[in-house]
């Protein structure tokens, strides 16, 4: 395990977060996912390396691959992954790396998004044109959106999803395709994250800071305006605890009740953010390929 400068995340303001374990890929990483069930890390680079980690940061399994991932998706229990390998060819991944399938779509993908317990993966095209897939690469729904696409969680205690387009919109649909609620949105959707029950969603909305939807009926429930371009989002599963990063490169912990608890300062471009189910702490993955394991001390 290969350890860079962690210094920066003593530097900040609030209850500064501890380094729990770093890692670095060998080269850039392109996404990671946390399994929420097992707290194993799924990583991809630039070099065709794909890492499955340890919760403790260590590595179980590593494959390097001719293909290089574009996007990932981790179900929460870890025993299946879907990546996004070109503009418009998904594969399924099982638990050892190993691909089972790949399918080549008629369109650009924009959205990737996988089941909790891996059953399902759902993906969005340019076109507005999204389908649901099984685990045996059976078709399940064929349905169309009112804009393309490019954000999409399964819900974990209804068969739906939650989904947004890149501007102008935020949806729930059942996985049959079938639209619960749908609502205008007014910023540019960086990324979004829903509670475990679904009732709360949050939108990293760039120059918008952060906004909360409704996830039973899509009502507007706030907005929160944080310091820099919010651009990633993540939260714990009773979404009492929220993880946002920021173009500018900061990295914020804070809750719905009580406001910031920490900020720190990251060097490089933060690629995703990946909160745990009790928001003990979140998963930075940066640009250069470091991935740390961020501890609330508060």
């Amino acid at each position: 395990m290969t350890t860079d400068s962690t210094d920066w995340v003593g530097r900040g303001q609030g209850l500064l977060p501890q380094v729990g374990w770093s890692f670095t890929t060998d080269g850039p990483l392109v996404d990671l996912q946390l399994a929420k069930e097992t707290g194993h890390i799924l990583a991809a680079d630039q070099t065709g390396g794909f890492y499955l980690l340890s919760p403790l940061g260590q590595v179980k399994t590593l494959n390097r691959l001719a293909t290089t991932a574009r996007r990932l998706a981790f179900s929460d229990t870890g025993n299946a992954a879907a990546v996004l390998v070109d503009d418009s060819s998904v594969g399924w991944m099982d638990h050892k790396l190993r691909f089972s399938w790949s399918r080549e779509l008629p369109d650009d993908v924009l959205g990737l998004g996988i089941s909790p317990f891996g059953t399902h993966v759902a993906i969005a095209m340019a076109d507005a044109t999204n389908a649901v897939f099984d685990a045996g690469n059976s078709r399940y729904s064929l349905f169309e959106s009112i804009r393309p696409l490019r954000h999409i969680q399964f819900l974990t205690q209804h068969r739906a999803l939650i989904v947004a387009a890149e501007h102008g919109l935020v949806a729930r649909y059942t996985l049959d395709g079938q639209p619960e609620w749908t609502e205008k949105v007014w910023s540019t959707v960086g990324e979004l994250t829903t509670s475990g029950d679904g009732k709360s969603v949050w939108l990293a909305g760039f120059m918008h800071g952060l906004q909360l939807f409704s996830g039973e009926d899509g009502a507007t429930r706030g907005s929160f305006v944080l310091d820099g371009t919010v651009s990633l989002v993540s939260t714990s599963y009773d979404g009492n605890r929220i993880f946002a990063a920021t173009l500018e490169g900061h990295v914020m912990c804070f809750s719905e009740r009580s406001g910031l608890t920490w900020a720190v300062q990251a060097p490089d471009k933060i690629v995703r953010l990946a909160a745990s189910p009790l928001g003990q702490f979140v998963i930075c993955g940066l640009e250069t390929g470091q991935i740390l394991r961020l501890d609330c001390t508060g």
